[in-house]
């Protein structure tokens, strides 16, 4: 590193700070395409004054990059971040509080992209700078970060030890930060969570709810956090059997979902509908759940299915504002040629100039005609290249309308096939229903290796499982009623397709999981139903 100080007052002046806020507001409102570009369009701004402030360009690369990172672009968000610090480094600025934040947010992002190792080698090196300026408050946010690293690494225990650590230097240090406490117990109630400590898990996140509902006219995130702090509550309520109060308190986070940006009000959306899903399962109310199962699985193809096409609009529009800027220099290259050449013309033609006085009248005319016929000859050179690219944009245009013919082809091609293989799919799950268990089997079985074959995608597995759910409603009620354990979602799916004798490979197959994780499933399932090793578990299900 360097020894230039990073001037934090030269990096936004009050027009910046305005259009930095604004590609937030598009943000928050779902207008991903109108942030990314907004954002893009400042670091084009500052490159294009001709004096670049290192400070001002090296800010906005890392506003671009937190914006990427908030439409879902990790790969693109990195590759910004990565300029961000080669260019605070290249230009020698020291080890500032500033360095220090990009670094951490580098390390964000390779733990939003599960890149664990590279992850911590940048949270390693945060503390140390941390450490080196005695910015004690970023040293408990890297020890929160890492906390966090360790719980997605399924590292429960030692991810509780670093949240821990974190909240005893906060204490230590008496900082008075509401936005750091809250991460706190929302990490350790998660942690209490995946320890099936739910009584503590429900304490920590009470805590967080209580202390939201404090701040709801200081702090614009205070929404959000009380929002977080009821999902959490609930999803306690639910393991604790308390469903009543777990559908209660989800209504008031529902409730205050458009207080929030798309973003999370979409991500909280999905993880409501997943606990309601279990509370209508726990209630015996399996027409709900059914219910919950479309809306959840049609809510995550529509917001797949959006996030596919923002990613698509912002590469679409990133591509074309790279071209319009490479054609805005070529332009500019070519005027700045074509002064060069006149001023040289000029030049010349001043010292022949001087000649010119010393000869005659005659002379005179033959050197004035000779420049007009060098002038002709630029111009008619001027003329044919202005067709030739004209002819050049022709075919272009050409080319993309061949393209967007048979891209509307293929489409149409595409939703034809998959109409067709939808309607022969509902008519043979029509028909299961009496059909007796064997043949029930054999149609599942032609049924699943027609969509492997010809559709190969989640759409397919989903419209059985959503169908198994319907026919097993019956048993799924007799099953809670059997089992000494209360069995979970997924083993109660499972116990349908044992129930049908289909091969460990076959029900790997619907799933989406290895043989192996069939093979332990089943194991566990046994042990819940107490049922003995020389029993088949598949005939035991059969009587139910």
């Amino acid at each position: 590193m360097g020894s230039r100080h990073f001037q934090d007052g030269h990096r936004m002046d009050s027009i910046t700070r305005y259009q930095r806020q604004l590609s937030w507001d598009y943000l928050d409102r779902g207008m991903i395409d109108s942030a990314v570009m907004h954002s893009f369009g400042l670091i084009q701004d500052i490159e294009s004054a001709e004096v670049i402030e290192d400070e001002k360009i090296i800010d906005a690369y890392y506003h671009f990059s937190r914006i990427l990172l908030n439409t879902k672009a990790e790969e693109l968000a990195s590759d910004y971040m990565l300029r961000t610090i080669n260019l605070y480094e290249k230009a020698g600025f020291d080890t500032t509080w500033y360095y220090n934040t990009l670094i951490g947010s580098m390390a964000s992002l390779y733990l939003k992209q599960e890149k664990f190792i590279e992850a911590r080698v940048y949270f390693d090196k945060s503390i140390q700078i941390a450490e080196k300026v005695e910015w004690r408050s970023r040293i408990a946010g890297v020890l929160n970060n890492i906390g966090i690293l360790k719980e997605r690494m399924g590292q429960i225990d030692s991810a509780e030890f670093y949240f821990l650590r974190a909240r005893d230097l906060y204490a230590k240090e008496n900082m008075d930060d509401n936005s750091f406490v809250f991460s706190i117990n929302n990490n350790l109630g998660g942690v209490a969570y995946k320890q099936k400590n739910y009584t503590k898990s429900y304490e920590y996140f009470k805590t967080n709810n209580d202390l939201a509902k404090s701040l709801i006219n200081q702090n614009r995130d205070a929404y959000y956090r009380i929002v977080t702090s009821n999902v959490g509550l609930a999803k306690n309520l639910v393991a604790l059997n308390r469903t009543t109060e777990a559908a209660h308190v989800l209504k008031l986070a529902t409730n205050g979902l458009d207080a929030l940006s798309f973003d999370k009000r979409a991500r909280f959306v999905e993880e409501i509908g997943e606990l309601k899903k279990k509370i209508a399962l726990k209630n015996g109310d399996f027409r709900q759940y059914i219910e919950l199962v479309n809306n959840v699985a049609r809510f995550k193809d529509s917001l797949h299915t959006a996030e596919i096409q923002a990613l698509s609009a912002i590469t679409h529009r990133m591509a074309s504002l790279q071209i319009e800027t490479a054609n805005l220099n070529l332009k500019t290259n070519q005027q700045e040629l074509l002064l060069a050449k006149e001023e040289k013309k000029f030049n010349r033609w001043l010292a022949i100039g001087a000649i010119v006085l010393l000869v005659t009248i005659i002379s005179f005319f033959i050197i004035l005609a000779k420049k007009r016929t060098k002038q002709f000859r630029v111009e008619r050179k001027l003329q044919l290249a202005d067709l030739k690219n004209k002819e050049l944009e022709k075919e272009s245009l050409n080319l993309k309308l061949k393209n967007q013919a048979r891209d509307l082809s293929e489409l149409s091609g595409y939703t034809l096939l998959a109409r067709k293989i939808v309607e022969e799919a509902k008519d043979r799950l029509k028909r299961l229903k009496n059909l007796d268990l064997e043949e029930q089997k054999r149609e599942l079985n032609v049924l699943s290796g027609d969509l492997t074959r010809q559709l190969n995608n989640n759409k397919a597995k989903a419209l059985i499982q959503e169908n198994l759910h319907e026919i097993s409603a019956e048993f799924y009620a007799a099953l809670s009623k059997k089992s000494n354990k209360k069995l979970s979602l997924a083993e109660m799916e499972l116990c349908a397709l044992f129930r049908l004798k289909l091969s460990d490979s076959q029900i790997a197959d619907i799933r989406g999981i290895s043989n192996n994780a069939v093979q332990v499933a089943r194991y566990r399932i046994k042990k819940k139903l107490a049922i003995s090793k020389a029993d088949q578990l598949s005939e035991v299900l059969l009587e139910l």
